[in-house]
């Protein structure tokens, strides 16, 4: 990163603040310092103030309170705190490898006028819901690539977006109030002409729902706000069941199912199933609650 190019790592949260901690001992390990952090707190009760002050000796933290509901608005509040030329969006239940902001930048120097897209793994490590979750999330990347290097979507708990892109076309939209907010964004930025690109080697791993009920939660609300946003989208809805990614899912469940009876790891084998068809009946019901 040369003496011109400024980065803001934007950081959004709520009453996470053991994840927050992880979140931000990572980013004082990068081989590559940000600029500044932009924390939006949406009004933390638990001990995320604290831990804020404590990484703001080792970190350019810059911490805001808000009220706003949605992460579109505390998303397009974090853009307007920042000043960065370049946004670099990272969830707070995120560890970013030490290399992260490197190959992010990196990326950019080589498509300075398009989006950045990491890559993300999924914690913890053997557990069967991150284990699910992790393979949805490398089949939605494969979904989604045009050729060996361009996304049809984005994902923006691992992003980079120049700022001038954003003064241009605009930031999240306020109408995605539940979720996909980020969906909406990319499509918007593609239809403009801007290029996702996929940056593999900026990795972040991603701490997943680790019980059932988050899990069920998570994917309902997944499906309500992919629901919403194909009622405002006339090309490139994404429907009920995928049928690339869903077909691509169900391949890695059944590799899954394979390795679990191969390794006796019985108690993942009996749940797998189960978990499968409550997720489609949940997926059914989410996206056809508002139709």
């Amino acid at each position: 990163m040369d003496s011109k190019t400024t980065a803001s790592v934007i950081i959004l949260t709520k009453n996470r603040s053991p994840l927050l901690e992880k979140n931000l001992d990572s980013l004082t390990q990068q081989t590559l310092k940000p600029s500044e952090i932009i924390i939006i707190d949406n009004h933390s009760t638990d001990s995320t103030l604290q831990i804020i002050k404590k990484y703001q000796q080792r970190l350019p933290i810059k911490s805001f309170k808000s009220n706003l509901k949605g992460y579109s608005k505390l998303y397009n509040l974090a853009i307007q705190k920042a000043s960065g030329k370049l946004l670099c969006f990272l969830d707070d239940d995120c560890l970013a490898d030490k290399n992260w902001l490197k190959f992010l930048i990196t990326k950019n120097q080589q498509y300075p006028h398009e989006v950045i897209q990491g890559n993300t793994f999924s914690l913890p490590k053997n557990n069967l819901y991150a284990e699910i979750m992790g393979n949805h999330y490398q089949n939605w990347l494969k979904s989604n690539l045009i050729g060996k290097e361009e996304l049809r979507f984005l994902d923006n708990k691992n992003l980079l977006v120049p700022q001038k892109l954003i003064a241009k076309y605009g930031g999240f939209p306020l109408k995605q109030n539940l979720g996909s907010e980020d969906v909406e964004f990319g499509l918007r930025m593609r239809q403009n002409g801007v290029k996702i690109i996929f940056q593999p080697k900026a990795v972040a791993w991603h701490h997943e729902r680790n019980n059932l009920k988050d899990f069920i939660k998570q994917h309902y609300r997944i499906a309500q706000s992919e629901s919403k946003l194909d009622k405002n989208l006339k090309n490139n809805k994404i429907g009920v069941f995928p049928r690339q990614k869903t077909l691509m899912n169900l391949r890695s469940a059944i590799k899954a199912e394979y390795q679990y009876l191969l390794k006796k790891q019985w108690g993942k084998a009996f749940k797998l199933p189960f978990l499968y068809l409550t997720l489609s009946i949940i997926r059914i019901l989410g996206y056809f609650k508002n139709q």
